[in-house]
Protein backbone atom coordinates (compact mmCIF):
# COMPACT_ATOMS: atom_id res chain seq x y z
CA UNK A 1 0.00 0.00 0.00
CA UNK A 2 1.39 3.40 -1.04
CA UNK A 3 1.95 6.04 1.62
CA UNK A 4 0.93 9.68 1.26
CA UNK A 5 3.58 12.39 1.23
CA UNK A 6 2.36 13.66 4.58
CA UNK A 7 2.50 10.20 6.18
CA UNK A 8 5.99 9.61 4.79
CA UNK A 9 7.18 12.94 6.17
CA UNK A 10 5.98 12.09 9.68
CA UNK A 11 7.49 8.62 9.53
CA UNK A 12 10.83 10.11 8.48
CA UNK A 13 10.61 12.51 11.41
CA UNK A 14 10.03 9.57 13.78
CA UNK A 15 13.12 7.84 12.39
CA UNK A 16 15.19 10.97 12.96
CA UNK A 17 13.96 11.12 16.54
CA UNK A 18 14.81 7.43 16.88
CA UNK A 19 18.43 8.17 16.00
CA UNK A 20 18.56 10.76 18.78
CA UNK A 21 16.98 8.28 21.21
CA UNK A 22 19.72 5.77 20.40
CA UNK A 23 22.34 8.44 21.05
CA UNK A 24 20.80 9.22 24.44
CA UNK A 25 20.60 5.52 25.23
CA UNK A 26 24.30 5.07 24.49
CA UNK A 27 25.16 7.90 26.89
CA UNK A 28 22.87 6.75 29.71
CA UNK A 29 24.64 5.02 32.61
CA UNK A 30 21.63 4.44 34.91
CA UNK A 31 18.82 2.32 33.34
CA UNK A 32 16.32 3.84 35.82
CA UNK A 33 16.91 7.44 34.70
CA UNK A 34 13.54 9.15 34.05
CA UNK A 35 12.98 9.69 30.29
CA UNK A 36 12.76 13.48 30.59
CA UNK A 37 15.08 14.26 27.69
CA UNK A 38 13.50 11.57 25.51
CA UNK A 39 9.99 12.88 26.08
CA UNK A 40 11.16 16.39 25.22
CA UNK A 41 12.38 15.00 21.89
CA UNK A 42 8.96 13.50 21.18
CA UNK A 43 7.12 16.66 22.19
CA UNK A 44 9.41 19.00 20.24
CA UNK A 45 9.00 16.74 17.21
CA UNK A 46 5.20 16.99 17.34
CA UNK A 47 4.63 13.30 18.04
CA UNK A 48 2.03 14.04 20.73
CA UNK A 49 -0.32 14.89 17.86
CA UNK A 50 0.13 11.87 15.60
CA UNK A 51 -3.35 10.50 16.43
CA UNK A 52 -5.05 13.90 16.05
CA UNK A 53 -6.83 14.96 12.85
CA UNK A 54 -5.23 17.69 10.75
CA UNK A 55 -8.25 19.96 11.20
CA UNK A 56 -7.53 19.97 14.96
CA UNK A 57 -3.85 20.76 14.43
CA UNK A 58 -2.52 17.21 14.47
CA UNK A 59 -0.44 15.19 12.04
CA UNK A 60 -3.46 13.97 10.09
CA UNK A 61 -1.85 10.62 9.27
CA UNK A 62 -3.49 7.23 8.79
CA UNK A 63 -3.92 4.75 11.64
CA UNK A 64 -1.39 2.49 9.92
CA UNK A 65 1.19 5.29 10.01
CA UNK A 66 0.41 6.02 13.66
CA UNK A 67 1.35 2.43 14.45
CA UNK A 68 4.47 2.61 12.27
CA UNK A 69 5.62 5.71 14.15
CA UNK A 70 5.13 3.99 17.52
CA UNK A 71 7.07 0.98 16.22
CA UNK A 72 9.97 3.18 15.12
CA UNK A 73 10.22 4.77 18.56
CA UNK A 74 9.80 1.42 20.34
CA UNK A 75 12.61 -0.10 18.28
CA UNK A 76 15.08 2.46 19.63
CA UNK A 77 13.79 2.78 23.22
CA UNK A 78 11.22 0.32 24.51
CA UNK A 79 10.17 2.43 27.50
CA UNK A 80 9.68 5.61 25.48
CA UNK A 81 7.81 3.65 22.80
CA UNK A 82 5.44 2.30 25.46
CA UNK A 83 4.81 5.82 26.78
CA UNK A 84 4.00 7.05 23.27
CA UNK A 85 1.76 4.05 22.60
CA UNK A 86 -0.28 4.60 25.77
CA UNK A 87 -0.51 8.30 24.95
CA UNK A 88 -1.96 7.43 21.53
CA UNK A 89 -4.54 5.16 23.17
CA UNK A 90 -5.59 7.95 25.54
CA UNK A 91 -5.90 10.40 22.65
CA UNK A 92 -8.10 8.00 20.68
CA UNK A 93 -10.33 7.56 23.74
CA UNK A 94 -11.15 11.27 23.51
CA UNK A 95 -13.31 10.41 20.48
CA UNK A 96 -16.05 9.63 22.99
CA UNK A 97 -16.34 13.32 23.78
CA UNK A 98 -18.79 15.64 22.07
CA UNK A 99 -17.29 17.12 18.89
CA UNK A 100 -16.71 20.61 20.27
CA UNK A 101 -15.10 19.38 23.50
CA UNK A 102 -12.97 16.85 21.66
CA UNK A 103 -11.72 19.56 19.31
CA UNK A 104 -10.76 21.75 22.25
CA UNK A 105 -8.93 18.93 24.05
CA UNK A 106 -7.05 17.76 20.96
CA UNK A 107 -5.89 21.28 20.14
CA UNK A 108 -4.69 21.67 23.71
CA UNK A 109 -2.64 18.48 23.35
CA UNK A 110 -1.07 19.61 20.07
CA UNK A 111 -0.45 23.24 21.04
CA UNK A 112 1.18 22.37 24.36
CA UNK A 113 2.77 19.02 23.49
CA UNK A 114 0.85 17.36 26.32
CA UNK A 115 1.54 13.73 27.19
CA UNK A 116 -1.56 11.78 28.22
CA UNK A 117 -1.74 8.71 30.46
CA UNK A 118 -4.50 6.73 32.15
CA UNK A 119 -5.37 5.78 35.71
CA UNK A 120 -7.69 3.03 34.63
CA UNK A 121 -6.41 -0.51 35.19
CA UNK A 122 -9.58 -2.68 34.98
CA UNK A 123 -8.20 -5.44 37.20
CA UNK A 124 -8.43 -3.15 40.26
CA UNK A 125 -11.54 -1.98 42.08
CA UNK A 126 -13.32 0.96 40.49
CA UNK A 127 -12.42 4.47 41.56
CA UNK A 128 -15.38 5.69 43.62
CA UNK A 129 -17.04 8.85 42.31
CA UNK A 130 -19.38 10.95 44.46
CA UNK A 131 -21.25 14.08 43.46
CA UNK A 132 -20.58 17.25 45.47
CA UNK A 133 -21.38 20.92 45.01
CA UNK A 134 -19.85 22.09 41.74
CA UNK A 135 -18.54 18.74 40.58
CA UNK A 136 -17.38 15.32 41.76
CA UNK A 137 -14.91 13.78 44.21
CA UNK A 138 -12.78 10.76 43.19
CA UNK A 139 -11.38 8.27 45.72
CA UNK A 140 -9.50 5.00 45.17
CA UNK A 141 -6.32 3.39 43.92
CA UNK A 142 -5.15 1.97 40.61
CA UNK A 143 -2.05 -0.02 39.71
CA UNK A 144 -0.13 -0.26 36.42
CA UNK A 145 -0.58 3.40 35.47
CA UNK A 146 1.95 3.51 32.63
CA UNK A 147 3.26 7.01 31.96
CA UNK A 148 1.10 8.73 34.56
CA UNK A 149 4.18 9.78 36.54
CA UNK A 150 5.35 11.86 33.55
CA UNK A 151 2.02 12.90 32.05
CA UNK A 152 0.66 16.41 31.67
CA UNK A 153 -2.96 15.23 31.70
CA UNK A 154 -4.57 12.12 33.20
CA UNK A 155 -7.62 10.21 32.07
CA UNK A 156 -9.18 8.63 35.16
CA UNK A 157 -11.95 6.05 35.05
CA UNK A 158 -14.35 5.67 37.96
CA UNK A 159 -17.91 4.65 38.75
CA UNK A 160 -20.72 6.53 40.41
CA UNK A 161 -22.98 4.39 42.60
CA UNK A 162 -25.56 7.17 42.49
CA UNK A 163 -25.80 7.10 38.69
CA UNK A 164 -24.72 3.45 38.29
CA UNK A 165 -22.55 4.48 35.36
CA UNK A 166 -18.86 4.64 34.47
CA UNK A 167 -17.37 8.13 34.52
CA UNK A 168 -14.27 9.45 32.74
CA UNK A 169 -12.34 12.45 34.08
CA UNK A 170 -9.69 14.38 32.15
CA UNK A 171 -7.62 16.47 34.56
CA UNK A 172 -4.13 17.96 35.14
CA UNK A 173 -1.64 15.76 36.96
CA UNK A 174 -0.96 18.38 39.65
CA UNK A 175 -4.50 18.27 41.02
CA UNK A 176 -4.58 18.05 44.84
CA UNK A 177 -5.07 14.54 46.22
CA UNK A 178 -3.26 12.62 43.45
CA UNK A 179 -0.30 10.55 44.72
CA UNK A 180 2.15 8.36 42.81
CA UNK A 181 3.63 5.62 44.99
CA UNK A 182 6.90 4.95 43.10
CA UNK A 183 6.32 1.19 43.36
CA UNK A 184 7.18 0.05 39.84
CA UNK A 185 9.09 -3.18 40.58
CA UNK A 186 9.60 -3.93 36.95
CA UNK A 187 10.69 -6.65 34.58
CA UNK A 188 11.66 -4.80 31.44
CA UNK A 189 10.48 -1.34 30.37
CA UNK A 190 12.38 0.08 33.31
CA UNK A 191 11.54 3.71 32.70
CA UNK A 192 7.78 3.68 32.12
CA UNK A 193 7.16 4.03 35.88
CA UNK A 194 4.05 1.87 35.54
CA UNK A 195 3.34 1.93 39.27
CA UNK A 196 0.23 2.71 41.29
CA UNK A 197 -1.64 5.94 41.94
CA UNK A 198 -4.06 6.78 44.71
CA UNK A 199 -6.73 9.45 44.67
CA UNK A 200 -7.91 10.98 47.92
CA UNK A 201 -10.80 13.41 47.65
CA UNK A 202 -9.67 14.58 44.22
CA UNK A 203 -12.09 17.28 43.08
CA UNK A 204 -13.16 17.19 39.43
CA UNK A 205 -15.18 19.98 37.84
CA UNK A 206 -18.42 19.29 35.98
CA UNK A 207 -16.87 20.20 32.61
CA UNK A 208 -13.97 17.76 33.18
CA UNK A 209 -16.08 14.58 33.25
CA UNK A 210 -17.93 12.43 30.77
CA UNK A 211 -20.64 10.00 31.87
CA UNK A 212 -20.80 6.88 29.71
CA UNK A 213 -24.27 5.87 28.64
CA UNK A 214 -25.60 2.84 26.80
CA UNK A 215 -26.49 4.68 23.60
CA UNK A 216 -25.18 3.40 20.29
CA UNK A 217 -22.27 5.84 20.07
CA UNK A 218 -20.91 4.88 23.48
CA UNK A 219 -21.31 1.14 22.77
CA UNK A 220 -19.35 1.49 19.53
CA UNK A 221 -16.60 3.47 21.21
CA UNK A 222 -16.28 0.90 23.99
CA UNK A 223 -15.62 -1.75 21.36
CA UNK A 224 -13.21 0.63 19.64
CA UNK A 225 -11.32 1.02 22.91
CA UNK A 226 -10.82 -2.76 23.02
CA UNK A 227 -9.57 -2.70 19.44
CA UNK A 228 -7.05 0.06 20.13
CA UNK A 229 -5.75 -1.60 23.29
CA UNK A 230 -5.29 -4.84 21.34
CA UNK A 231 -3.50 -2.98 18.56
CA UNK A 232 -0.95 -1.71 21.07
CA UNK A 233 0.05 -5.31 21.79
CA UNK A 234 0.53 -5.93 18.08
CA UNK A 235 2.69 -2.82 17.87
CA UNK A 236 5.03 -4.24 20.51
CA UNK A 237 5.26 -7.55 18.68
CA UNK A 238 6.79 -5.77 15.69
CA UNK A 239 9.47 -4.50 18.07
CA UNK A 240 9.99 -8.08 19.25
CA UNK A 241 10.48 -9.26 15.68
CA UNK A 242 13.04 -6.54 15.07
CA UNK A 243 14.73 -7.48 18.34
CA UNK A 244 15.12 -11.07 17.20
CA UNK A 245 16.68 -10.00 13.92
CA UNK A 246 18.93 -7.45 15.65
CA UNK A 247 20.29 -9.70 18.41
CA UNK A 248 23.06 -11.67 16.65
CA UNK A 249 25.07 -8.83 15.10
CA UNK A 250 24.88 -6.14 17.82
CA UNK A 251 25.56 -8.65 20.60
CA UNK A 252 28.77 -9.63 18.83
CA UNK A 253 29.93 -6.11 17.93
CA UNK A 254 28.79 -4.16 20.98
CA UNK A 255 31.76 -5.25 23.06
CA UNK A 256 33.89 -2.36 21.80
CA UNK A 257 33.98 1.15 23.22
CA UNK A 258 32.97 3.21 20.20
CA UNK A 259 29.82 5.31 20.24
CA UNK A 260 28.38 3.27 17.37
CA UNK A 261 28.76 0.03 19.28
CA UNK A 262 27.29 1.51 22.45
CA UNK A 263 24.30 2.75 20.46
CA UNK A 264 23.80 -0.69 18.93
CA UNK A 265 23.94 -2.33 22.34
CA UNK A 266 21.50 0.23 23.78
CA UNK A 267 19.06 -0.54 20.98
CA UNK A 268 19.42 -4.29 21.48
CA UNK A 269 18.86 -4.11 25.24
CA UNK A 270 15.89 -1.78 24.82
CA UNK A 271 14.28 -4.13 22.34
CA UNK A 272 14.86 -7.24 24.43
CA UNK A 273 13.39 -5.60 27.54
CA UNK A 274 10.31 -4.59 25.57
CA UNK A 275 9.73 -8.13 24.35
CA UNK A 276 9.38 -9.81 27.74
CA UNK A 277 6.02 -8.48 28.87
CA UNK A 278 4.42 -7.67 25.54
CA UNK A 279 5.23 -11.07 24.11
CA UNK A 280 3.15 -12.65 26.87
CA UNK A 281 0.29 -10.22 26.19
CA UNK A 282 0.27 -11.11 22.51
CA UNK A 283 0.34 -14.86 23.20
CA UNK A 284 -2.67 -14.45 25.49
CA UNK A 285 -4.46 -12.49 22.77
CA UNK A 286 -3.98 -15.34 20.29
CA UNK A 287 -5.91 -17.67 22.61
CA UNK A 288 -9.05 -15.50 22.54
CA UNK A 289 -12.20 -16.98 20.95
CA UNK A 290 -12.81 -16.43 17.25
CA UNK A 291 -15.89 -14.28 17.88
CA UNK A 292 -14.12 -11.40 19.65
CA UNK A 293 -11.31 -11.43 17.08
CA UNK A 294 -13.86 -11.11 14.29
CA UNK A 295 -15.58 -8.18 16.04
CA UNK A 296 -12.23 -6.44 16.47
CA UNK A 297 -11.54 -6.85 12.73
CA UNK A 298 -14.92 -5.29 11.93
CA UNK A 299 -14.22 -2.29 14.15
CA UNK A 300 -10.66 -2.10 12.83
CA UNK A 301 -12.02 -1.58 9.33
CA UNK A 302 -14.37 1.16 10.50
CA UNK A 303 -11.68 2.90 12.53
CA UNK A 304 -9.12 2.78 9.69
CA UNK A 305 -11.70 4.37 7.39
CA UNK A 306 -12.22 7.16 9.93
CA UNK A 307 -8.47 7.81 10.19
CA UNK A 308 -8.09 7.90 6.39
CA UNK A 309 -10.82 10.52 6.19
CA UNK A 310 -9.00 12.61 8.79
CA UNK A 311 -5.77 12.31 6.82
CA UNK A 312 -7.57 13.15 3.59
CA UNK A 313 -8.74 16.49 4.94
CA UNK A 314 -5.14 17.61 5.24
CA UNK A 315 -4.29 16.62 1.68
Amino acid sequence: MSMSENDARWLDKAREIGVELMRLGAQRSDPQTPPTAELHLLKDGGLMGIAVCAENGGAGVSWRTVNEIVREITATDGSVGALLGYHVISVVHLRREAEEKRRELEREIVDNGFLLAGVANPRDDDIDVARVDGGYVFNGRKSFCTGAAFADRLTIYGRSAEMNAPILAYIPTDRDGITYHHDWDNLGLCRTDSGSFSLENVFVHEDEITVETDDDRTAALRALRTLVNTASSRTAIWALRWARSALPRPMCTARGSTGTNRARRAKTLSLSRSSVIYGLIFRAQLRLPTGPRRRWRDFSTAFSTSMRRCAGRRR
